[in-house]
């Protein structure tokens, strides 16, 4: 009985929880999954409690009531999950399925086109082979037929040939007869190298927009050349060509061949006035007047020359008149060519025309620039502070001369400074600051005391360089005869006279550079060439040792050296019988 009972208990509750699995079935389908989870934890808690101690529950029918709280809560995610991983196995069968049919498809097409192609060639083959039995024939025949053929061509070809030509005129300006336009064509392509030589310019002709073709036949017609088109369009001055102007104030001064030299001209003009120096800070830089570059369309005889316009602008002329010096002075110059020396000195601001040699070349006209650049810099350069001299007396030292003993040092003084230039000529400084890096020291001077010998030749010579390297004795050299002998020194040492005389010359000769003439009297005459510096003139009367020139490098000579001669009754002499060097 106790039996019965516990079976009709257990019946009972496995008969609500079915009844309520239908109740609840319906809407836990519409519920989320965190829900679903949530319900299955807390169903199967509640079931755990209620079966907790009932040993009526046996372990099968545990396992049915678990069942069915997972089959209520979680069957719906479990199917549609089993449906996700069939429609992609379904989706990967059909693809693959898909994919082996067209490779079978395309490999039919392959086979059929292959066994077309086959076919054709083979076709193709025998066709050509019957037709090449048939030319093999008629061999002859088809000989004389493509010969008579291809004669008849040649020959109706060279006679258009012939008779046609091409007439090419510029904006309705006949100029000449081609036979071909591509011979017009390279022609204008070339022209640029030839207005280049003879006009000064870079110009290329548009030929699409500037020359017109008229096709024409006519028998017994001679065509121009390549070079007769080539003189045609360069040496026509009116041809129109697109070109830049450079402009100052509105006015155009000089017309160049295209946009990128104008701006050369004026970039090289600016750096040439106001480019980069070391030490130097431009504040301000800017044309005295406005500069522009404009597009003009001009006749090709109006073009300048690149170097041409850079020289006008820079300088007011076209053409530098320059003279070369020869052995005048600055005034036979100036009175030359009716100038001042002012003037001269203006021209060539980088020369010093009161020490002029010969070879040198002074510019005769002073630049006027048409073009002003105006610069403002911050300037920081070095001056050097003149040092004293301290004096001691030297009895082995003629009067009036002096000999250093220790050479000063100048002491120097860095200056900034704020510059105004004009085209390049400071017009206006203002020092900003004066830093003293280092003080002069004094030079030590020998003043010589000892008494000036008369200034007459003793008929005994002393040697006219006191240190110096012997380079070359008397003798035949290089295909002549070298007349004196060579002593080398550093270029400033000090040339002294071997004996008291007159200076019968002082000045250049030719391959002798700067050179001084002795008269020492008894026949005897010395010369020093080659000489820096002269310190002495044709005229004056001389002692033995007295310093009258300086060493240096002029005329024929390789080297800074005194070549030094010994005259004899107007024959050479070897100086070394004359002195012990």
């Amino acid at each position: 009985m106790e039996k019965l009972k516990h079976r009709k208990k257990e019946n009972a509750v496995y008969a609500a929880s079915r009844a309520l699995w239908k109740v609840r079935q319906r809407p836990t389908r519409k519920i989320g999954a965190l829900t679903r989870l949530f319900n299955f934890c807390r169903e199967t808690r509640a079931a755990a409690s209620k079966m907790k101690g009932k040993t009526w529950y046996s372990s099968e029918k545990q396992r049915g009531v678990y069942h069915d709280i997972f089959r209520r809560n979680c069957t719906p995610l479990y199917d549609s999950w089993l449906n996700f991983w069939d429609t992609v196995w379904n989706f990967i069968v059909s693809f693959f399925q898909d994919l082996r049919s067209l490779g079978i498809d395309i490999a039919n097409i392959f086979i059929t086109a292959g066994y077309y192609i086959h076919s054709l060639a083979l076709y193709i083959g025998d066709w050509a082979a019957d037709f090449l039995y048939w030319c093999e024939g008629r061999k002859r025949q088809l000989l004389a037929l493509f010969a008579t053929l291809t004669i008849t061509a040649v020959a109706v070809v060279l006679f258009v040939s012939s008779i046609s030509f091409y007439e090419y005129s510029y904006y309705g300006k006949k100029l000449g007869v081609s036979k071909s336009k591509r011979i017009v064509y390279e022609t204008i392509d070339v022209i640029s190298a030839k207005i280049a030589e003879n006009a000064g310019a870079n110009i290329s002709l548009n030929v699409e927009r500037d020359i017109e073709f008229k096709k024409i036949y006519k028998v017994g017609m001679s065509a121009d050349s390549a070079e007769d088109i080539l003189n045609i369009l360069t040496y026509m001055k009116d041809l129109q060509v697109d070109a830049f102007a450079i402009c100052v104030d509105g006015i155009e001064k000089v017309i160049v061949e295209d946009e990128e030299t104008a701006r050369n001209i004026l970039s090289s003009i600016r750096n040439a006035f106001a480019g980069e120096k070391e030490g130097v800070e431009y504040t301000d830089v800017h044309y005295e007047k406005p500069v522009a570059i404009q597009p003009v369309s001009v006749k090709l005889g109006d073009l300048w020359n690149s170097d041409d316009a850079e020289r006008y602008l820079r300088t007011g002329s076209i053409k530098d008149v320059v003279h070369l010096v020869s052995d005048e002075s600055i005034n036979e110059i100036a009175d030359m060519y009716g100038v001042s020396i002012a003037q001269l000195q203006a021209a060539n601001p980088d020369i010093d025309v009161e020490s002029l040699s010969p070879g040198m070349e002074l510019s005769l006209s002073e630049p006027k620039p048409v073009i002003g650049i105006i610069s403002t810099e911050i300037a920081t350069y070095y001056e050097d502070i003149e040092f004293g001299k301290q004096y001691i007396d030297n009895g082995a030292i003629y009067a009036g001369e002096e000999e250093v003993k220790v050479p000063g040092i100048y002491g120097k003084n860095e200056v900034v400074a704020s510059i105004s230039r004009v085209n390049g000529k400071a017009v206006s400084s203002k020092i900003m600051s004066t830093t003293k890096i280092s003080d002069p020291v004094a030079a030590v001077v020998y003043r010589g005391t000892k008494p000036i010998p008369e200034r007459i030749g003793t008929g005994s010579f002393i040697l006219p360089v006191r240190q110096y390297i012997f380079t070359s004795g008397r003798g035949w050299r290089w295909g002549r005869m070298h007349e004196g002998v060579d002593l080398a020194a550093a270029t400033g040492t000090k040339i002294y006279a071997a004996d008291g005389g007159i200076v019968t010359y002082s000045g250049w000769q030719n391959g002798l550079g700067y050179c001084v003439y002795i008269d020492h009297g008894g026949l005897l005459t010395t010369v020093y060439a080659h000489c820096s510096k002269l310190l002495v003139s044709a005229g004056d009367q001389i002692y033995q040792g007295q310093n009258i020139a300086l060493m240096g490098n002029t005329g024929n000579s390789t080297g800074s050296h005194l070549h030094f001669e010994v005259i004899y009754n107007g024959e050479h002499k070897d100086p070394e019988d004359y002195l012990d060097f």
